[in-house]
């Protein structure tokens, strides 16, 4: 967002930090969406709606390409199974929603209570 043109983010060697084999997190991504990889994984960070909940926070994340749908899949079922065993009171509901699903899509889930 303090830069002006794609040009300025490629002299920074953005596309070295683009290997297939690393995780980079950039804040802003979406200001540079048209030189993201193909395959790619989208998380938005929002605050809940309920003033009042001021620790609570909603991540949605967005696959883009057939693997990292397969990828939030497991992650979903890994993320399941810590919060069960830290859990000292049991759930009633989905800790996950299919937010894509709900957009009539499919692959993504978006966790629904506090981070």
């Amino acid at each position: 967002y303090r830069l002006d043109s794609f040009q300025e983010v490629l002299d920074l060697g953005f596309e070295e930090l683009l290997d297939p084999g690393a995780i980079v997190m950039l804040e802003w991504g979406n200001a540079v969406e048209p030189l993201l990889p193909r395959n790619h994984l989208t998380v938005d960070l929002r605050r809940a709606p309920d003033p009042e909940a001021t620790d609570e926070r909603i991540v949605t994340f967005r696959p883009q390409g057939l693997d990292w749908i397969r990828k939030l899949q497991e992650m979903r079922k890994t993320a399941e199974a810590l919060l069960d065993a830290a859990s000292s009171e049991p759930i009633d509901g989905d800790r996950f929603r299919d937010a894509m699903a709900d957009e009539g899509r499919d692959g993504t889930w978006a966790e629904g209570g506090g981070a």
